[in-house]
């Protein structure tokens, strides 16, 4: 017996409800009322004659159906978000038309760099950037709302294929006046005697920073912190309004550096070294203009003009690197 679900809102209010794990939630993600995600849910179940999930302590649990449907829904939608962006894009006479997805940091400062190379090479293509944390660009490639994401961080999902893009490492950063910026080099522990400006609580690059600082025997909470801030240009604003140090992304204080706003500070015995990544959706079908471009990413001539940058060290790998690709 062939069941079919007529109704997308109601498949996205059941995934909402599944991965958000509350109705509230959902209701928010999709910009609906709290109502409307229980009437799509119970009209998902009617339909599909079956439960698909229950209650337990206040906690939701799929049943076996449930689970099955998430994992097959999951997929449609992907289906659909790209073939509805097809469309579109055709209807509109635009198929140069490529969406990247990318976090703050590589989204702001390299990707714009990248792009603009590629489009003199390619002049009619049209590339929008959509910039978010990489727990969301890693959501929209999974619903293939995105064709290609830049993620600060690997991924070992089943359905995404990644390759390294680059290594770099953050460095420490004080304003130009500042006790350190005549020092030259300094060991870890002297952190401690200084004002310390850090990433909020919960980011990938708090998190990176902490266990290294931790491999180093330096608890966070051994540290004068005195702000926490979200994104890396309010980092770079309260380092030159001398509010305190802070690790900042080599590529993103250049123009300070330049301007001699701002001094890098080397630490002997510590390196805080991150990966970007880039990520495709296994699922998903590129365009001609999406290979185009995922091959432009892992062209030598892009590796080198990112290595123009001060402190990006790029390590070429086996599947993906910028030796291996001329």
């Amino acid at each position: 017996m062939q069941v079919p679900v007529s109704n997308i809102d109601n498949l996205k209010a059941f995934i909402a409800v599944v991965e958000e794990g509350s109705f509230k939630k959902a209701a928010e993600r999709l910009h609906v009322s709290q109502p409307t995600v229980s009437f799509r849910l119970r009209s998902l179940e009617e339909e599909l004659k079956c439960r698909l999930l229950f209650r337990d302590n206040k906690k939701f649990q799929l049943t076996e159906i449930g689970r099955f449907t998430y994992q097959i829904g999951k997929e449609m939608l992907g289906l659909d978000n790209q073939l509805e962006r097809y469309i579109n894009t055709r209807l509109a006479g635009d198929g140069n038309r490529l969406v990247v997805g990318s976090g703050s940091t590589c989204g702001v400062y390299l990707l714009p760099h990248a792009i603009s190379l590629f489009r003199r090479e390619y002049p009619q293509a049209h590339i929008d950037l959509q910039i978010s944390n990489s727990e969301k660009t890693l959501h929209k490639l999974l619903n293939n709302s995105i064709d290609i994401g830049v993620l600060g961080t690997t991924t070992k999902h089943e359905d995404i294929e990644t390759f390294k893009f680059l290594e770099y490492e953050l460095v420490l950063v004080a304003p130009a006046g500042h006790p350190l910026a005549s020092v030259g080099i300094i060991k870890t522990v002297d952190l401690k005697a200084y004002p310390l400006i850090m990433r909020e609580k919960g980011s990938l690059t708090r998190r990176i920073i902490e266990e290294a600082l931790r491999r180093q025997g330096i608890a966070i909470r051994d540290l004068n912190i005195v702000m926490e801030l979200n994104s890396t240009e309010a980092l770079k604003v309260a380092v030159e309004s001398g509010l305190g140090i802070s690790f900042i992304a080599p590529w993103a204080i250049q123009p300070q550096l330049v301007a001699g706003n701002l001094v890098v500070v080397k630490i002997e015995d510590l390196s805080i070294r991150r990966e970007v990544c880039v990520c495709i959706n296994k699922r998903g079908i590129l365009s001609n203009l999406g290979e185009k471009f995922l091959k432009f990413l892992r062209s030598r001539r892009l590796g080198k003009e990112l290595q123009k940058f001060e402190g990006i060290i790029s390590h070429p790998v086996n599947r993906w690197g910028w030796s291996e690709v001329r």
